[in-house]
C-alpha cells in the first residue's frame, strides 16, 4: 500500500474574501504555479464566482479563468496584513517555499491593481 499524501490546508485571500484548499505538496507535479492557480479557479467557480467589488453588498459575481489570477507571497510570513506582496512568478519560487498549514497566500484579479487583503473583523452580536 503506497503511503498516504501529506495534505497542506491553505488560505489564498483577496480583500475580505477567503478560499481555504487542500494541496498535496510532496508530489513534484503539484508544485507549480498552474497547480496553484488551477485549484484557487476550481475552487472560485465552485462556490458560485468571484465577488469583483468587495464593499459593497452584491451577489454580482463573475467565472475566472486561470489567466485571470495572479499569487503572491506575503513579504513577512508573521504579518499578512501588512499587504507587502512578493510575487509567485515562476515554479522555482513554489518549489523553494515550505508552506504549512493555514499560511496564506494573497491573490488578485485581471482588474485588481496590486495584492490586497482585509483582516477579518468579528463582531459580537449583542443577545
Amino acid at each position: 500500500m503506497p503511503p498516504k499524501a501529506e495534505i497542506t490546508i491553505v488560505k489564498f485571500k483577496r480583500a475580505r474574501s477567503t478560499y481555504v484548499i487542500s494541496l498535496i505538496l510532496n508530489q513534484k507535479k503539484n508544485l507549480t504555479v498552474d497547480h496553484f492557480i488551477s485549484s484557487l479557479v476550481h475552487a472560485i467557480n465552485s462556490s458560485g464566482g468571484l465577488r469583483l467589488v468587495e464593499l459593497i453588498d452584491t451577489e454580482d459575481k463573475v467565472q475566472v479563468a486561470p489567466e485571470d489570477i495572479e499569487l503572491a507571497y506575503p513579504r513577512t510570513k508573521d504579518a499578512p496584513y501588512s499587504n507587502e506582496w512578493i510575487p509567485i512568478l515562476d515554479d522555482l519560487a513554489i518549489e523553494l517555499t515550505v508552506l504549512n498549514d493555514y499560511d496564506i497566500i494573497g491573490f488578485k484579479f485581471t482588474d485588481d491593481a496590486d495584492f490586497m487583503i482585509e483582516q477579518p473583523v468579528y463582531e459580537e452580536e449583542a443577545v
